[in-house]
């Protein structure tokens, strides 16, 4: 008995230790590049927007205005940034975040709610890599099977 209450301790100590993080709710968020997306050579651009961003539990991370680029779940950025290093960041998840709520009125006075969601993929960084975009931006942003991604 003594041993499984000693298991059952270390389980909850354990899974207390796993990182916490809220990425849909950051305490600190900055727009820092407009993305010009061309996925082909024959594919029409789209502009979505970066930032860098800080959430509740101190995790940073760059969060970019697409759901995923080509590989659902599997998109690693490589990014150089403006000193000359480079990374290769890892999608952490893909969120969905509520954006807008509109509400129509019917002829009977039937109310239905009608939601506008914007979707982000997420990438961990350092706090260092995350001072240094803030202050220098990123030089260039890479995703394998994407044809160009232009920083504005």
């Amino acid at each position: 008995m003594k041993r499984i209450l000693i298991l059952f301790i270390a389980l909850i100590i354990g899974f207390g230790a796993f990182a916490k993080s809220d990425y849909k709710h950051p305490i600190e968020s900055q727009p820092v590049a407009e993305l010009v997306i061309q996925p082909t050579e024959r594919y029409n651009t789209v502009k979505r927007d970066m930032y860098v961003a800080v959430d509740a539990y101190d995790n940073h991370f760059i969060s970019i205005n697409v759901n995923y680029f080509k590989n659902k779940g599997k998109d690693d950025l490589e990014v150089t940034f403006t000193n000359g290093d480079t990374a290769t960041l890892e999608l952490d998840k893909s969120i969905k975040v509520e954006a807008d709520t509109y509400y129509y009125i019917s002829d009977k006075l039937n109310v239905s709610k009608q939601s506008y969601y914007q979707f982000f993929s997420i990438y961990p960084i350092s706090k260092e890599q995350y001072d240094d975009i803030k202050e220098n931006g990123i030089k260039e942003i890479r995703v394998e099977g994407i044809y160009s991604i232009i920083i504005q």
